[in-house]
């Protein structure tokens, strides 16, 4: 077998690699955030249904509601789960401190964290 001979890429190469590189980049943050996003969704629907006797839940995109009777529940539900999922993960290498003053427990007390 013949080893490949080392080179250095042609401009139209690097462009290739620089660009999918970019690529690359831009869209796992997103695609990271999505995911969690969907994951929240999923547990929420699963707690509303452990919570909730006889459920009525709808679902658009990353929207969710219920009937207006089990609405103060689902509140609680959606900021614990929130809570409980992004606990345990550490951003603050990928997006740095937003606010010195924001903390992960005050969402728990948050009157809008779904509006």
């Amino acid at each position: 077998l013949k080893k490949a001979k080392k080179r250095k890429p042609t401009a139209d190469e690097l462009k290739d690699i620089i660009t999918s590189h970019h690529r690359l980049a831009s869209s796992l943050l997103p695609n990271f955030i999505h995911s969690i996003d969907a994951y929240h969704m999923r547990e929420t629907i699963h707690q509303c249904d452990i919570g909730i006797d006889d459920l009525s839940f709808w679902s658009v995109h990353d929207a969710f509601g219920t009937h207006a009777c089990d609405v103060e529940t689902m509140v609680g539900i959606v900021k614990r789960t929130f809570h409980n999922i992004h606990r345990s993960l550490d951003f603050e290498g990928w997006i740095g401190p937003r606010s010195k003053d924001l903390t992960l427990k005050h969402i728990l007390d948050s009157e809008y964290i779904i509006n």
